[in-house]
């Protein structure tokens, strides 16, 4: 202890110190006030040198001074607790116990099988995995992958989640789109070789450490609530404005042009003058049959069924959409147009030339998949008497045109042209993100990079045509935008 001044004694001291403690806080009481420590004055901790403070604090109190650490301390004993009593419960496995209403299930949608009987006793992770994996089934099949389809089949079979009659059930669905679907040996067809055929017709893509640095890619997989792009094409790389994404060849692809050049074909098309959407369309099943087609690995990238309104059952049409006259008036007029090129076409080939045709490959819901091809997923293009070829607008191929065409009222300015890989990009509407398509005077279509550049993963989207927007696009292409400046609240509350 410092010194005390001379002259005073240790008794005095210790008075004066008393009378300037009562007087107010000490700066060591102040600074363990601050501190919000146990405080205790200079006098008793004098007295401590000989004698031990019988006041201690208890544990409780040193740990937890006040009454809101006290709350804060027991609330995270609770939390312990109940985090030991779920993991327990979770590694028993048998959470039926502990619901009221029983397991959690799953609702299968848009199939008629059973929930799994089987995994009535598996934890909610387990059952989300046999949905995801039904999902993916149903999602193989529609796009024309069987050999997936059967793969997660293979593994659900394996991993015993389901009955039975589940697995037999999967089983009839895979083999019945096998059986009627218009593409021959489908479960044979791997999607990416439309890219192979590009290359081999003299067509490029941007490519990274010398391989093809674009993909095709479903972006509705992975995302929990699917905004209905389905499949389309990801860049592998980050992509800059203007850089070249791909340049595909019109010789790549499925026209009436290439229908006139088949040695089979072509008789057809010209002796019964059909015009360019019927000659595609016969051109698509007649290829689709033939598992040594020129076309083949083109064919194997389309997708089994396209959501166009005119394939859907009349009872099946949703209110609002009946309310809607514009879409109706559509929906019909695509429905004729349909019609009408079959009515067209199908009797007269399968009376000419019965060696080249059956009715099974021509029947009417073959024909209305081939349809649905046709106007989903072509570009308008046309071709000089010189040779040269140029992009036209997509209005041309519009069903209202295509049906006065057919009835000899308009004239053709434009033929349908499905090209591989092109024909899976999607819309983009946003003059920023949409990549930009040209078509040179050799047939050529350059795809480019948008102003905005495109990030590694993101997707190749070029604008189907001006002015689209809310449900202009549903009964040609099978998707709707957001609403048409004015048309919010005509919209709002719409399914």
């Amino acid at each position: 202890l410092p010194a005390l001044p001379q002259g005073v004694s240790r008794e005095e001291s210790k008075e004066k110190g008393s009378a300037r403690m009562s007087q107010g806080k000490s700066k060591a009481q102040v600074r363990a006030s601050k501190a919000g420590k146990y405080y205790r004055s200079k006098s008793e901790e004098e007295e401590d040198e000989d004698v031990q403070n019988d006041t201690a604090p208890t544990w409780l109190q040193e740990n937890f001074p006040d009454p809101t650490s006290l709350a804060a301390g027991l609330s995270l004993v609770v939390m312990l607790l109940v985090l030991v009593v779920l993991i327990w419960v979770n590694s028993t496995g048998g959470i039926e116990p502990y619901l009221k209403n029983g397991p959690l299930k799953v609702k299968l949608l848009d199939t008629e099988l059973d929930k799994p009987a089987a995994a009535k006793n598996k934890d909610q992770d387990d059952l989300l995995e046999t949905y995801t994996a039904v999902d993916n089934i149903e999602r193989a099949v529609q796009h024309g992958n069987i050999a997936g389809a059967r793969m997660v089949l293979e593994h659900l079979t394996s991993s015993k989640i389901l009955t039975e009659s589940d697995i037999a059930a999967l089983r009839k669905l895979i083999d019945d789109a096998e059986l009627l679907n218009p593409i021959a040996d489908i479960s044979k067809c791997v999607v990416q070789e439309a890219m192979t055929l590009v290359e081999e017709k003299g067509g490029k893509f941007i490519k990274s450490d010398g391989e093809v640095a674009v993909m095709m890619a479903d972006f509705d997989q992975d995302q929990e609530q699917p905004d209905g792009r389905g499949r389309g094409i990801a860049a592998l790389i980050e992509v800059k404005e203007g850089e070249m994404l791909m340049e595909v060849p019109v010789a790549s692809g499925m026209s009436m042009w290439s229908a006139e050049k088949s040695p089979t074909l072509g008789k057809v098309v010209k002796e019964q003058k059909l015009k360019s959407f019927q000659a595609l369309a016969l051109s698509l099943l007649h290829e689709s049959h033939n598992a040594a087609s020129p076309h083949r690995q083109h064919l194997c990238s389309m997708p089994l069924h396209v959501p166009l309104p005119f394939l859907w059952a009349d009872e099946d049409l949703p209110k609002d959409f009946l309310a809607h006259a514009q879409l109706n008036t559509q929906r019909l007029e695509v429905k004729e147009l349909v019609e009408l090129s079959y009515n067209m076409t199908v009797p007269a080939v399968l009376k000419s030339y019965p060696d080249l045709f059956t009715e099974d490959q021509l029947t009417q819901s073959k024909w209305a998949w081939a349809s649905s091809i046709v106007l989903s997923r072509s570009l308008a293009m046309s071709k000089s008497y010189m040779g040269s070829y140029a992009l036209e607008n997509s209005t041309t191929l519009d069903p209202t045109a295509q049906i006065a065409i057919l009835k000899g009222t308009g004239k053709e300015t434009a033929v349908h042209v499905l090209l591989p890989a092109i024909d899976m990009i999607n819309h983009e509407s946003s003059d920023e993100l949409s990549c930009k398509l040209k078509v040179g005077s050799d047939g050529t279509v350059t795809i480019t990079g948008s102003p905005a550049g495109l990030k590694r993963g993101y997707e190749i989207a070029v604008s189907y045509g001006d002015h689209l927007c809310g449900t202009r696009p549903l009964n040609r292409w099978g998707f709707v935008l957001p609403a048409c400046p004015g048309e919010e609240e005509k919209t709002e509350g719409q399914e």
